[in-house]
């Protein structure tokens, strides 16, 4: 839920404690999933929320009647991109939201995408 720039700012000691944080927050269940390269530092990262309705909130503005997976979070280094990491990460994210009780009725991917300028209409 934020843009790479943002993201590629902060020091791999802000992403060591988000995920050792990463537990129940307040009602929503916050899980981030790492991946290390050889030389210890983070090749890749993925992180997802869980809604709930009892959560009495909504991190998307829809109505949480079940819960529900919102994966907001997904990096993978230049260096790493390519071999197949994010699909791995990607995976161990999904299986874990599918293994949680009571179950998940969905899994939804969210994507921070550049700005696109507007560009002039065509009547042609």
């Amino acid at each position: 839920m934020e843009s790479y720039e943002e993201g590629a700012a902060r020091p791999d000691s802000f992403w060591r404690e988000r995920a050792e944080g990463g537990s129940e927050d307040r009602g929503t269940w916050i899980r981030q999933f790492v991946a290390e390269a050889p030389d210890g530092r983070w090749a890749g990262t993925v992180t997802v929320l869980v809604e709930r309705p009892e959560d009495g909130r909504t991190l998307f503005g829809d109505e949480v009647t079940e819960p529900q997976g919102d994966v907001v979070g997904v990096y993978v280094r230049p260096e790493a991109r390519g071999s197949g990491l994010v699909d791995a990460l990607l995976r161990a994210a999904v299986e874990w939201v599918w293994a949680l009780e009571p179950p998940v009725a969905r899994v939804r991917l969210f994507v921070h995408g550049p700005v696109l300028p507007k560009l002039p209409r065509s009547d042609k």
